[in-house]
């Protein structure tokens, strides 16, 4: 096979460093060199190109010409693995984070594409009906609290959504406790007259004391504060009240009496079997 000036050239300048390779059969490989088209660059030197070139086609060859600093296939690997730290980052999509000198405009824009609302009352925390001025006061704490501190709309729904789980369970809870007083309020006033050995003592004891709470109850009209706090289910207390009224008042009504405070009041829920049993 006859050389061109051109190949022997390439050959006895070989570069070790990623030049121009050999054949295998002894000839010299393809032409890896960066073509001159002429034009303005037509006096500046063909750029040689690392070996590994070779393994690409002929017209993929200038698609790649930016690789050429990498000299070896290692030194490309390398970049394929971690990244190419000599590109420029891309930042498209990305938000630009407010430095101590933004404007209240830059910041607020800012937060806003975050998804922070322009104001407390703008966060869609969903309403309820019947909720007490207690729940909407915490709402309203919220609002403010998670404005100040820069949260934004979908953060404090779902702060909310654990708040709203923690009053429901709570207040099921009360309901449950506030029952479980009520059904057992007779078997636990009984109890407070153990004391009594004769059962029909310990059944008049019960009725004289029932007796002066309801007088308490009808003349102080505090009946429906008790049963809305619950105090009215709670037995000592009702023992307490009618232990007063006995001995501050010295009377009590156990017909219900004909008072406008008595017929305007409501009276504790007993069960139907305490109230025969007690004529109430």
């Amino acid at each position: 096979m006859k050389f061109s000036f051109l190949d022997m050239n390439k050959l006895y300048n070989y570069n070790e460093d990623g030049g121009a390779d050999i054949g295998g059969d002894g000839s010299p490989s393809e032409d890896t060199t960066t073509p001159n088209n002429g034009g303005e660059n037509e006096n500046k030197p063909e750029e040689k190109l690392p070996a590994y070139f070779s393994q690409f086609k002929k017209d993929s060859r200038s698609k790649y010409a930016s690789l050429s600093k990498y000299k070896s296939l290692e030194e490309l690997a390398e970049v394929a693995l971690k990244g190419d730290s000599t590109k420029e980052p891309d930042y498209t999509g990305y938000l630009k984070m407010p430095t101590k000198d933004s404007s209240k405009e830059e910041i607020k824009e800012f937060l806003s594409k975050l998804g922070v609302p322009e104001s407390p009352d703008k966060y869609s925390i969903p309403k309820e009906k019947g909720d007490d001025p207690l729940v909407e006061g915490m709402e309203k704490t919220l609002r403010d609290v998670a404005f100040r501190s820069g949260l934004t709309d979908g953060q404090t729904k779902s702060m909310w959504g654990v708040f709203r789980a923690l009053i429901d369970t709570a207040k099921g809870e009360g309901e449950k406790y506030m029952k479980d007083r009520k059904d057992n309020f007779d078997e636990r006033y009984s109890k407070l007259f153990d004391s009594y050995t004769q059962q029909a003592q310990k059944d008049a004891a019960i009725k004289e004391s029932l007796g002066y709470f309801k007088t308490f109850v009808q003349e102080t009209g505090i009946a429906k504060a008790l049963e809305s706090s619950g105090a009215i289910y709670d037995e000592n207390l009702v023992k307490a009240l009618a232990d007063y009224q006995k001995k501050n008042r010295g009377q009590f009504n156990s017909g219900g009496g004909s008072s406008t405070k008595a017929k305007n009041s409501t009276m504790i829920d007993y069960s139907d079997e305490f109230k025969k049993a007690f004529n109430l």
